[in-house]
């Protein structure tokens, strides 16, 4: 299963396994009973539970923080492509309406890349495009400054370029960082461990609680699958606004 896919899919894959494995070690602790052994398990338990919730703490903040430096970049990005098609006014009247041309392909190429979240492979094809545009507008504007290489216009236009430049490559980063496989591993496993100690002191003192097993283990997989939802945005229930980019095509018309 891909770790992109819906939340509502992660929570109830997540709370399958718990309940598996209480229930596994609910058999387990059944049999220790009926052999004598009764060992106490409560500290046990407290401390496995005590580290979930730590591990979960941590990867929530971490997701969180990524969200919010992810929705960050695409305002700084609809910013820097914004401030270039604004300042397409200082180039010289005949390069405008190419450098336009350039332009509104660029915003729909970097709509379609926010839109396709932190899936590599998805981002792949409109980081191809953009470096291409990139690569074009950088020649053009480069033909314009040799027209009058005293012309104090065109270092406006070529700053407000290199921002755009920028500020898609630290784009692509931040949508690339995600919470390490590992840590999404361990916490996983930590949490089924969790449940079969929980079954085994059931199982030891011959009683079970299906409710409060059941809501214990959608409360797990809601925030596991919250976590995962968060740090990979546009797959899933969580999505970053992507309107800021959008409404640069309304620029776009002004300036034609």
């Amino acid at each position: 299963m891909s770790l992109a896919s819906d939340a509502r899919v992660v929570t109830l894959i997540v709370a399958v396994l718990f309940l598996i494995a209480v229930e596994l070690g609910f058999r387990w602790g059944q049999r220790g009973a009926a052999s004598g052994h009764d060992q106490p398990l409560g500290t046990t338990i407290g401390a496995a539970f005590g580290v979930v919730g730590l591990l979960l703490a941590f990867s929530f903040s971490l997701s969180v923080t990524r969200f919010d430096a992810r929705r960050a970049d695409l305002v700084d990005e609809a910013n820097a492509i914004g401030k270039t098609i604004l300042r397409t006014q200082l180039l010289e009247a005949s390069m405008r309406p190419q450098m336009r041309a350039e332009l509104k392909d660029y915003v729909e190429t970097r709509i379609s890349f926010a839109y396709a979240g932190a899936a590599a492979a998805a981002r792949a094809p409109f980081n191809r495009h953009s470096a291409e545009l990139q690569r074009v507008m950088w020649q053009l504007v480069m033909e314009d400054a040799r027209k009058d290489p005293h012309s104090t216009m065109t270092p406006l236009f070529v700053q407000a370029l290199n921002e755009l430049i920028d500020t898609a490559e630290k784009h692509d980063a931040s949508l690339a960082a995600l919470i390490p496989l590992p840590i999404v591993g361990v916490l996983l496993i930590i949490v089924l461990v969790s449940g079969v100690l929980l079954g085994i002191d059931f199982g030891r003192k011959g009683r079970r609680s299906p409710v409060v097993q059941l809501l214990f283990a959608v409360m797990l997989g809601l925030v596991i699958g919250v976590i995962l939802d968060m740090d990979r945005p546009q797959h899933g229930l969580i999505r970053i606004d992507v309107s800021p980019l959008e409404n640069l095509r309304s620029l776009l018309n002004v300036q034609t």
